[in-house]
């Protein structure tokens, strides 16, 4: 699809209304470390608001891939207080999560099931521990009810109780249940606290919820606290998050350094970011590859042409260009490396002694590239999968003008995500395979030579590997299919006060393409 003129007016208006929303701060209770509030699957599928959303939540394919969600919670660990009970359909209504911290902790998972549902899931967790705890049972009354009571030598006491229709799984320390703990919903005397129009409201303390946030963690140093909440308007999902860094920064002290000649039509995607230095600068990554010896940019341009994914080019905002792209190319030559040794396709560097330009040889179909360019007198260094560029049209100057409305803006980001995301399929399948290993010569035993354990060992490991080949294409499927219903993602990021950040985005199902495909990668567990 070309981003014509009618598709520039609607990205334009988009832009102009995500930069009106209102950038509120909060208030929480200084015990709080982690709040979330769900309204369930079930919820979200029904009303007129977010049908781009329900398109993907009704695929059939779906539920295939919520069990397998599930799977992936429980091999990380997560809510493993719920025991073997399924995970799957754990979401499907209400979700209520809070943890406070102090001197008397406490925390609470509750999730509306149902009556049966949440009987079974309670009698299943008592099963597992026969003649542990204390039982209560109210069974005379309209709901009935039971909790069920652990405590240990540490004196931390654990409960998991069900009524009206809720499971509830909470901890505390002292005598009493403290007032956080919302036990009236089992009762029947007691709700959540409402969602007003929200469909999802998340809150978390970062230093105190960093032990549980897997991977995630390194990149939350810099970051105190967050809140994220998201609702369902038109087709679309609308989404806000408010993010409270520990030390102070500057990232709107410099203009916009927009490259209007450079970025052309048709496009499906194109990100704006300032501010970018200090973190660069600073990162191991960054210091490896240049050796101190190139500036970090402080403003970068990534933009997607439609059709082909090889035509993804990043621009990088640099006074001495020139300079620089000797020095990176070099270091990211020795950089790959020293990182994959043993790559299959080595990494070859080649210099266009007629231009300041460098590129990368001898890989299948993509030869990326690093020059200097210029857009009137502004300079840069380009970087791209192909050598060539395609003529094309200059975007419309409504748009440039649209994203310095609001003088705090730090970032804007515009895709197609149902065009963008098959793109990046393609080239994280073409990269991985040029920065995979070269496969071992290992001789493998004949069948004949085996003993009868080598051959129920290597029957189960191929069994393993046809079952994780089968749900992985099965994942597969399911992203290539639901990104077919995905239309714009708009995101803005906007600099509150020197330690406060705020982003808005109105999508078609609450993440951009590139977070579709890190969700992939993270289903089938690569």
């Amino acid at each position: 699809m070309k981003a014509n003129k009618s598709i520039w007016g609607v990205i334009i208006a988009a832009v102009f209304f995500l930069g009106c929303g209102a950038a509120e701060t909060w208030a929480q209770n200084s015990q709080e470390t982690f709040y979330l509030r769900f309204t369930g699957l079930k919820n979200l599928k029904r009303g007129s608001d977010g049908t781009l959303l329900k398109a993907v939540l009704k695929k059939p394919e779906t539920t295939f891939v919520q069990k397998i969600f599930a799977q992936r919670l429980a091999d990380e660990n997560a809510l493993s207080f719920l025991g073997n009970t399924p995970l799957d359909t754990l979401w499907d209504d209400e979700v209520y999560a809070l943890a406070t911290g102090g001197e008397s902790p406490s925390f609470v998972f509750a999730a509306r099931l149902g009556p049966q549902e949440s009987k079974k899931r309670f009698d299943a967790l008592r099963s597992a521990r026969k003649g542990e705890g204390v039982l209560n049972s109210e069974k005379e009354t309209v709901n009935p009810e039971e909790s069920w009571v652990l405590q240990d030598a540490s004196g931390v006491s654990r409960a998991v109780a069900h009524g009206c229709g809720w499971l509830m799984y909470y901890t505390w320390t002292g005598d009493k249940v403290p007032q956080a703990i919302p036990t009236g919903l089992i009762h029947g005397s007691k709700a959540v606290p409402a969602l007003g129009t929200n469909s999802l409201e998340l809150r978390m303390n970062v230093d105190a919820c960093r032990p549980f946030l897997g991977k995630l963690a390194p990149l939350s140093q810099s970051v105190s606290s967050v809140k994220l909440l998201g609702w369902l308007q038109g087709e679309n999902v609308q989404s806000r998050l408010w993010v409270e860094l520990k030390e102070e920064v500057k990232l709107t002290q410099n203009p916009w350094q927009f490259p209007t000649n450079i970025v052309i039509d048709p496009l499906v995607q194109l990100t704006a970011l300032r501010g970018s230095g200090d973190v660069v600068q600073k990162s191991d990554w960054w210091k490896e590859v240049t050796k101190g010896e190139v500036t970090a940019p402080d403003q970068m341009y990534l933009f997607a042409r439609n059709g082909t994914p090889f035509l993804t080019t990043l621009l990088a905002a640099n006074p001495k260009p020139a300079e620089a792209v000797g020095k990176l190319g070099w270091g990211l030559t020795q950089w790959m490396t020293n990182s994959h040794p043993n790559m299959g396709y080595p990494p070859q560097l080649a210099v266009n002694t007629n231009a300041v330009e460098l590129g990368w040889v001898g890989w299948p179909i993509v030869t990326p590239y690093l020059r200097a360019a210029k857009d009137g007198e502004k300079d840069y260094l380009m970087g791209g999968a192909i050598l060539g560029y395609p003529k094309g049209t200059p975007l419309p100057p409504e748009l440039w003008n649209a994203i310095t409305k609001e003088e705090d803006t730090f970032l804007y980001s515009w895709e197609i995500t149902g065009q963008r995301f098959p793109q990046l399929q393609v080239l994280n399948g073409l990269f991985k395979m040029i920065m995979r290993d070269a496969p071992e010569k290992v001789k493998r035993k004949a069948k004949a030579d085996m003993t009868p354990e080598e051959l129920e060992a290597r029957k189960v490991e191929a069994n393993q590997r046809k079952i994780k080949n089968q749900r992985d294409e099965k994942v597969s499927n399911w992203l290539t299919s639901a990104s077919d219903n995905l239309g714009n993602c708009v995101t803005l990021g906007r600099q509150l006060s020197s330690r406060e950040l705020y982003f808005e985005r109105q999508s078609s199902c609450g993440l951009s393409a590139l977070e579709l495909w890190i969700l992939g990668e993270w289903l089938m567990d690569r």
